[in-house]
């Protein structure tokens, strides 16, 4: 875990500092927050508190949120890179989980409809280029009954196609 030198330090109120730190590379970050407290124990987060002070060093990560702020926050146990420390609710958890299936049945759908749109307009289309050809040639009678036949055909032979193109 990087090792941060306290190089400026503004006590807010007595359990929240605004600081300034240099990392172990001397890249210096300043308003960083740092709070005693961990807001979900109500403990005290750093083991060391009261002798924070501008020249003295802490182990802990930096955090910056998408808004710009940054925080330090103290070694834990389950800290992940590039997180804040926190704890994983099972019942949030449970409502990603929850709202992951909604997203892909609703995916699924949009996926067959699109599919069936496709059937659709292409038996169509199909029908009408054979009919047209039929029509030049002269060997239709009853348009309608003849489209309908061609679509028909179209549609059930859709679902069958081979593996590989037959030509």
């Amino acid at each position: 875990m990087p090792i941060y030198k306290i190089e400026w330090l503004e006590a807010k109120k007595p359990d929240w500092y605004i600081v300034s730190v240099k990392d172990e590379g001397g890249q210096m970050t300043t308003e960083v927050s740092m709070n005693e407290l961990d807001k979900k124990t109500g403990k005290s987060a750093w083991t060391d508190w009261k002798n924070i002070k501008p020249g003295s060093t802490v182990e802990g990560k930096l955090w910056t949120n998408p808004q710009g702020k940054h925080y330090l926050f103290p070694v834990q146990e389950d800290d992940r890179s590039g997180e804040a420390p926190r704890k994983v609710s099972n019942a949030k958890g449970a409502g990603a989980m929850q709202y992951q299936k909604a997203v892909s049945e609703s995916v699924d759908m949009a996926q067959a409809r699109k599919e069936h749109g496709i059937k659709v307009s292409s038996t169509a289309s199909g029908a009408t280029q054979i009919l047209s050809a039929l029509i030049a040639q002269g060997a239709v009678n009853d348009v309608e009954s003849e489209w309908y036949k061609w679509r028909a055909f179209l549609w059930s032979a859709w679902d069958n196609l081979p593996e590989s193109a037959p030509f």
